[in-house]
């Protein structure tokens, strides 16, 4: 294009346009800005569903991870759970003897990795019956205890990271 083809300074130039090609074109620039807003709109759901699958993704592998060792952990509780039987039965002339103060190292040894990995012992010992923790084997009245407390646990449970991997087996007073 050449200078003289553009209309010159302080002229209006003069368009071959009606009204009803601008009436037109409105309409037409309105609908536009409105499929624009859908698209938009469409776009932003379809990015917060993909952030919310993601998160969904990351905490569902968390998940798998953090309980990849649940299986295994549940096997090793019942040795952990024979070591303390042992050790409430040792005589009181043994108690000191460099053996079994070898075999107390093992099992605390063994009590602080199962820690390590979020194991923790439930405790519900002179607490209000919870059986979301506890599963309850015998019933007794008892005149030192109230009504539905635990007051005595016949095996420990365990959570693992928040989650009852095994109810407390326990006593409960009942009247």
């Amino acid at each position: 294009m050449n200078k003289e083809s553009y209309p010159k300074k302080g002229t209006k130039e003069k368009t071959d346009k009606t009204p009803q090609d601008l009436a037109t074109l409105k309409k037409e620039l309105e609908e536009a800005k409105k499929n624009s807003q859908e698209y938009l709109n469409g776009w932003k759901k379809t990015q917060a569903d993909y952030i919310n699958l993601k998160r969904r993704i990351e905490k569902d592998i968390t998940d798998l991870t953090s309980f990849t060792n649940a299986d295994l952990i549940t096997k090793v509780i019942p040795v952990l759970e024979n070591f303390r039987r042992a050790f409430a039965h040792i005589p009181k002339d043994k108690e000191k003897d460099e053996w079994v103060l070898g075999i107390k190292h093992v099992e605390k040894h063994l009590e602080d990795i199962l820690k390590g990995e979020g194991l923790e012992k439930i405790e519900v010992l002179g607490k209000e019956f919870d059986p979301a923790v506890c599963e309850a084997i015998c019933f007794e009245n008892s005149k030192g205890h109230k009504d539905c407390e635990v007051i005595e646990v016949i095996e420990n449970g365990y959570k693992l990271k928040e989650k009852v991997i095994k109810p407390a087996k326990v006593k409960v007073c009942k009247r």
